[in-house]
């Protein structure tokens, strides 16, 4: 992953000063500065790219302090880069996202012979070809976005940024992630939000997603209140009282579109296509009326309204973004931002391949899916298309890939969402209902639900899976999932 530090023990004075002006403000999120005349000249070069792109990789050694890999992306005659990585040794640094003719970064002679000759062998040994990818409308969409980019930064954006982004969307760094030398010597010098804001994409690279109601004639569940890429700074008794559910799934399952459902809006942005759409982590916050242990006023299960966390992760098996990571990433954001989940909902849909099974089993061995299998529920989703007997195999099949067994909740069923939903108009009630108060819930279930129609039953089966807390052994608290370093150390 790159990141290799010197014998030095932490990085010179003029270097973290210069770096830092490239870090987030305290709580004004992840902003990008962009020459805009910069810009304008650049954008008219993306258009030089031929069809066929390649995302390269060199080592730049920082000042002696740092070996750092120089991301850039060629198509063999022109270079889109960020940077060189050199930086600090000079005057504060003027860089911006630049293109320029030539297939090399700027400082590299090239080899004999084309770009990846075998004439020079120390070129050879230095240039790694990082990812192959085609100009698609997307990606010539982004390269012109990041043109005049100019407050380059190790930590927050450096090329490698740029590069990912622009080949799949995903602002990421594995040279900052948990575990590299980078991300220890640096993370020190950073607030919290700071450190929840690395490997975050700038607002000016994000889109506003316009809310719309899904479904006229339904009451959302969940209340949204905002989006965010990084967790507001909260109390411990607020992280604490949240309600977090965590989404993981294969790419093109359709996650984003459960999570419109929740609120009843869309939220997230959903195709209900194979590919992903999703291409970084989002925290959808709300409120709902939700179960609640008892309380020093209330000395039994109750219902009141709670803050809920919803978090949709980028598909597992991307084509864009590498097994680890993307695994890497993933826990790295959901330790930074929560304290604990108390529901994890695998999704899936259509044929669960073995690359799908063994990424989802890194995450229940992570997440120790033998001790809180009552936190987890698997979905398999896009049911829709299925017949009713189909539905059930699918679903059969899935959880039997997964091992992911037969377990159920028990509650009050007035504690379910369904019933909160259903409020004053219930329905008939069924035989159980007149002689229990308390009710079983499956933690497994196949569903089917789309923006053009509502299917009620799905809807509820959703909720009721997904949002009911699960009970300590003393019935007076709840069982989650806890994110510290120590109990978390698999993946």
């Amino acid at each position: 992953m790159g990141g290799v530090l010197g014998s030095r023990n932490k990085p010179p004075a003029a270097m973290m000063g210069r770096e830092r002006l490239g870090w987030p403000a305290h709580e004004s999120g992840h902003n990008v500065r962009v020459n805009q005349s910069m810009k304008q000249h650049i954008q008219v070069l993306c258009d030089n790219f031929g069809p066929d792109l390649f995302m390269c990789k060199i080592k730049r050694p920082c000042g002696g302090v740092i070996n750092f890999f120089h991301f850039f992306i060629t198509d063999g005659k022109w270079t889109l880069e960020f940077g060189d990585e050199h930086w600090y040794e000079g005057a504060v640094p003027q860089f911006h996202v630049q293109v320029h003719c030539g297939p090399l970064p700027t400082g590299t002679e090239p080899a004999e012979g084309g770009l990846f000759s075998n004439s020079d062998d120390s070129l050879e040994d230095q240039i790694i070809e990082e990812k192959a990818f085609l100009k698609s409308p997307a990606v010539a969409e982004r390269m012109k976005e990041v043109c005049g980019i100019t407050n380059w930064s190790l930590c927050f954006a450096n090329s490698e940024h740029v590069c990912r982004y622009v080949a799949g969307g995903n602002w990421t760094s594995s040279q900052i992630m948990e575990g590299t030398d980078l991300r220890r010597v640096m993370a020190k010098y950073m607030t919290e939000y700071q450190r929840k804001l690395l490997n975050t994409k700038p607002l000016q690279l994000t889109k506003q997603l316009q809310h719309a109601t899904l479904h006229k004639d339904a009451a959302a569940f969940v209340i949204h209140t905002k989006t965010v890429r990084a967790m507001d700074q909260v109390t411990h008794e607020e992280m604490n009282d949240a309600f977090n559910i965590v989404l993981l799934g294969p790419t093109g399952s359709g996650k984003s579109n459960l999570i419109n459902h929740y609120f009843n809006a869309t939220v997230s942005q959903s195709k209900g296509a194979a590919s992903s759409v999703t291409n970084e982590i989002l925290f959808f916050s709300g409120t709902a009326s939700l179960a609640r242990a008892p309380t020093k006023d209330v000395d039994e299960w109750h219902l009141e309204e709670r803050r809920v966390n919803i978090v949709d992760t980028i598909g597992l098996c991307d084509t864009v973004l590498e097994a680890p990571v993307l695994h890497a990433l993933i826990k790295e954001k959901l330790k930074g931002n929560l304290a604990h989940i108390d529901r994890v909902v695998f999704v899936c849909a259509g044929r669960v391949t073995q690359e799908h099974q063994d990424a989802i089993e890194q995450f229940q061995k992570w997440l120790r899916f033998s001790t809180y299998f009552e936190n987890f529920t698997f979905i398999y989703n896009k049911a829709d298309l299925l017949q009713e007997e189909d539905r059930e195999q699918a679903l059969f099949d899935m959880c039997g890939m997964l091992k992911a067994g037969n377990h159920v909740l028990t509650c009050h069923r007035d504690l379910f969402p369904s019933a909160v939903l259903r409020g004053s108009n219930p329905g008939v009630q069924s035989f159980v209902a007149t002689v229990s108060a308390k009710r079983e819930c499956v933690l497994r279930t196949a569903i089917g639900l789309t923006p053009d129609k509502l299917r009620e039953d799905d809807m509820m089966q959703l909720l009721d899976s997904t949002m009911i807390p699960v009970m300590n052994k003393t019935e007076q608290g709840y069982q989650r999932i806890p994110l510290s370093e120590e109990d978390c150390t698999i993946l």
